[in-house]
């Protein structure tokens, strides 16, 4: 990258440095334009002058504001964003083909050593939808490696994919259904982006056409449990037998978490919270362990539950590790705020609940947990003696984006009992 620094140095000077005079020349050329100094044996070390050794990041520095950038990382992103706009642009290319071919598949995967891999890979998938070819998706999804990549990267490809960002008529929908035939398709719009506020929406339509596709004991367990959830949420009857369920021999801790909790909640089972707290001292995550279980105790209206729970693991549960997590976060605020609300600690209920930015949007499930947050709002303002009319606002935001969810369990029966 030095390389590239060194030519557009010479071309900012106007000329090649091939003297000793050319390099006083510019030295003052570069204090005349920063008012920074380099030393001249630097420069010298710089152009192969003198023997060579890494520059100092002032010195790139100084290079970099003398060619107009504010510091060398800013260079380094410009060089990004050039080869970003190339690849993308070979992505059109390919989008327009009937079939990719042998040399485009051998591009992608050499693409794989960058840092902007997930973006090619969105941009690809994401134009080939739009044109609605099926086939070529089918291709991309079936092709050994090209989603041979880490979870995190995995995420932000979900998460930025246009089939989880938009509401597509249910003639489009359908067009895309033989999708859910592949595995990579599944993971991408229905079990790494998991989506409870369009699940009365196209995410229920997306999961419920998946039975028939599903082949792994986890995508069973996960759509059958998901599905169940979601049928309480509707004020619907639930169908489970949760003491017949089969659970996959190294279960991921999120889908084990959401079984034990499920079972908890069902008591169907001879699984109790104390054994569910037993399991957890085995998980080596308890961050993701705990995701799903933070939810169903919240939908439980199970404070002493949350309250054990932050006793135990109050550490592991607030400080996420990356992005991906920070959804896993603001569950764990909204659960400590109840565990503060429910104590009366009203002071520090308010300060764990200034936490949740709640004008914030994340990838998904902004409106369940806004869900909560009012509820918690609600009842911290009825704690304090707040004036009728703020009150009632918790209320109405409450019932109003619990409407947009369509779940006929969030009632103003379910927000006044949360606590009873």
């Amino acid at each position: 990258m030095n390389k590239d620094l060194l030519i557009n140095v010479q071309t900012k000077f106007g000329r090649e440095i091939l003297t000793q005079s050319d390099l006083h020349q510019l030295k003052d050329d570069i204090y005349f334009l920063t008012n920074h100094n380099i030393g001249f044996n630097t420069l010298r070390r710089f152009y192969g002058f003198l023997e060579s050794v890494s520059p100092s990041r002032k010195t790139l520095t100084i290079l970099s504001n003398y060619i107009g950038y504010r510091s060398y990382e800013a260079f380094l992103n410009r060089n990004a964003v050039d080869n970003l706009w190339e690849d993308i642009s070979r992505v059109t290319n390919m989008s327009q083909k009937e079939s990719i071919d042998v040399e485009d598949i051998e591009w992608l995967k050499s693409c794989k050593k960058t840092s902007t891999y997930y973006l090619i890979l969105v941009s690809l998938i994401n134009q080939l939808l739009m044109d609605k070819k099926i086939n070529m998706l089918k291709e991309v999804f079936n092709t050994k490696n090209i989603f041979d990549i880490s979870r995190s990267e995995f995420s932000k490809v979900a998460s930025l994919f246009l089939i989880n960002k938009k509401n597509f008529s249910k003639k489009d929908l359908k067009e895309y259904l033989p999708l859910l035939k592949d595995k990579i398709y599944k993971e991408l719009v229905l079990f790494i982006y998991v989506d409870y506020d369009r699940y009365n929406g196209q995410y229920g339509v997306l999961l419920n056409s998946c039975i028939p596709f599903l082949e792994s004991k986890d995508e069973k367990l996960f759509v059958n449990l998901f599905i169940d959830l979601c049928n309480y949420l509707n004020n619907e009857k639930t169908q489970l037998n949760y003491s017949k369920l089969k659970v996959p021999f190294r279960c991921h801790p999120i889908l084990y978490g959401r079984y034990l909790a499920m079972s908890v909640f069902k008591n169907e089972s001879n699984i109790d919270f104390n054994f569910l707290l037993n399991e957890s001292k085995k998980q080596r995550d308890k961050l993701l362990f705990f995701q799903e279980v933070i939810l169903i105790i919240m939908i439980m209206k199970k404070v002493d539950y949350l309250e054990t729970i932050f006793n135990l693991y109050y550490d592991e549960l607030l400080g996420y590790k990356n992005w991906e997590n920070i959804m896993i976060e603001r569950y764990n605020i909204l659960a400590l705020a109840f565990v503060h609300l429910k104590r009366k600690e009203l002071r520090r209920c308010e300060q764990t609940i200034s936490f949740f930015d709640k004008e914030k949007q994340i990838h998904s499930n902004n409106k369940i947990q806004y869900i909560f947050y009012h509820i918690i709002m609600y009842h911290l303002s009825i704690e304090k003696g707040a004036t009728r009319q703020i009150i009632n606002d918790s209320k109405v935001a409450y019932l109003s984006t619990a409407k947009e969810t369509k779940f006929k369990l969030f009632n103003v029966t379910y927000l006044n009992t949360f606590f009873y």
